[in-house]
């Protein structure tokens, strides 16, 4: 290769690398472009963005399986706008992400190309009502009861999903109308929503009868509700054999994809003025490649194309003409997400020193109320405190007014507590300062241990900054403490 061949290859892949070229006006030299969040429930044909093209001969849109969602338009005076779809109200929902990926290559009036990926963030919001798997439920009990402590375990068939994204928006409250039947609900793993297997606490004394009980499950937003019919039988009565455990979660038929766009291998990609066969593959934004997707071993697909037409008449919202497919993904849900613990109502404990199973270091006293208080106001997500497990199973919460403002995760034996998008609210709300959070720890053994945690917000005045050099004292026998940055007293 002679020194012209070279110096012609290195200025080609400088006009591809740093879109200098050609491209967007007000965005030169950009190869992503960051546009507003765009609302979930935005409707069908809305422009989400426009653009001015500069020095720039055609376009056409990189293979991408989130293509269908948004749709792009380009016009003869340069100006490209990208708008939404009819499918992009079910974006969220369907591919469990919050954000779109769209690149396109623009052909340079000097013959080179530019590759644009634009960033739209689409945020959750809470949209889903819970739904029960029934409208109504037949459960059955039979006596006598096999007790576990005050109360025995039913297993019931219910369940119940929401299919919001992020749990904030699907932290699900389930409870029962009936003295006789408490709800216990337990999280369960899949990649389309979460969904909730329900089982009733009995009290060990319940007589054979008929009883009824209101299910009534409540995301904050939504309420939905269903009626169990629960039959206890007398001694005797032969269990039937069911032919599927009744506490399984059906699997999904055809459960709707979680992987993030595929990464493009920067094939030809043809424009409405001629295909652009030698794009270099050092153009493609290292931005598309997702950095957990494992590698696939599906067939090589063959090359896609898509096209971006100039209309000949007045703009409209017709979509460019195009015949790319998405491409097929087969990446697994993740199974490194901490269990999330769900709100109960009331269970029966044990209680005492030396417990079976609880946090290490707070195990002969299960009231614990936290050293320093919280700030009033701090982002969602913030983590207030952590400890580890020993010897726990899993975990839940009983119902308290306060689960909206925290939340707690599990990851092995690592248990912690974040705040929610409502702690900012908790003083305004409610008519304390301690915020409160009962669980129970369900220990390898079978018993229960249920603590109670008291997280103090910090309710005194804001204090203006005052001279630096101003001398001041602090008393022996005075209480201060240092958080985020701030000094309390």
């Amino acid at each position: 290769m002679n020194s012209i061949t070279v110096a012609s290859l290195v200025l080609l892949l400088v006009g591809v690398s740093a879109g200098q070229n050609c491209g967007f006006e007000g965005h030169v030299g950009l190869t992503t472009i960051e546009l507003p969040p765009v609302a979930e429930g935005t409707g069908t044909n809305e422009t989400i963005g426009t653009f001015q093209l500069y020095d720039t001969t055609s376009t056409a849109t990189v293979s991408n399986a989130f293509n269908k969602y948004l749709g792009a338009l380009r016009y003869s005076n340069g100006v490209y706008v990208l708008y939404v779809t009819d499918l992009f109200s079910s974006f969220v929902t369907v591919e469990r992400v919050q954000e779109i990926r769209r690149t396109v290559s623009l052909t340079c009036s000097d013959s080179t190309n530019v590759r644009v990926t634009f960033v739209i963030p689409v945020p959750d919001v809470n949209n889903h009502a819970p739904a029960f798997s029934q409208d109504e439920y037949d459960v059955s009990v039979f006596l006598p009861l096999i007790p576990s402590g005050d109360f025995t375990v039913v297993k019931t068939g219910i369940v119940v999903t929401d299919k919001d994204v992020e749990f904030a928006n699907a932290d699900v409250f389930i409870t029962s109308s009936s003295r006789h039947f408490t709800v216990r609900s337990t999280l369960l793993e899949s990649p389309a929503s979460f969904d909730y297997q329900v089982e009733f606490l009995v009290d060990n004394n319940l007589e054979e009868g008929i009883y009824t009980a209101l299910l009534t499950a409540d995301d904050g937003t939504h309420i939905s509700t269903s009626t169990a019919t629960i039959t206890v039988h007398p001694p005797g009565t032969p269990e039937p054999e069911p032919s599927e455990p009744p506490t399984t979660l059906e699997p999904e038929t055809d459960p709707p994809t979680t992987a993030e766009p595929e990464p493009t291998t920067a094939e030809p990609e043809p424009t409405t003025e001629e295909p652009t066969t030698e794009e270099p593959t050092t153009e493609e934004p290292t931005t598309e490649e997702p950095t957990t997707e494992e590698p696939t071993t599906t067939p090589e697909p063959e090359p896609e194309t898509t096209t971006e037409e100039i209309p000949e008449v007045e703009p409209t919202h017709d979509p460019i003409t195009t015949t790319e497919e998405p491409e097929p993904t087969t990446e697994e849900p993740t199974t490194e997400e901490p269990t999330t613990e769900e709100p109960t109502t009331e269970v029966p404990t044990t209680v005492g020193p030396s417990q079976p199973c609880g946090i290490v270091g707070i195990d002969s006293d299960t009231t614990v109320t936290l050293a320093e208080p919280l700030l009033p106001t701090l982002p969602p997500s913030t983590e207030v405190w952590r400890g580890s497990l020993f010897n726990v199973n899993y975990t839940t919460a009983s119902s308290h007014a306060h689960n909206k403002y925290i939340s707690a995760l599990r990851s092995g034996t690592n248990y912690w507590f974040q705040v929610t998008a409502e702690y900012p609210k908790f003083l305004e709300e409610q008519a304390t300062n301690i915020l409160q959070r009962r669980v129970n720890f369900y220990c390898n053994g079978g018993d229960v241990v249920q603590y109670q945690f008291g997280l103090e917000v910090f309710t005194g005045p804001e204090v203006e900054p005052t001279d630096a050099a101003a001398p001041f004292v602090i008393a022996d026998e005075q209480v201060s403490i240092v958080r985020g940055g701030r000094l309390f007293l």
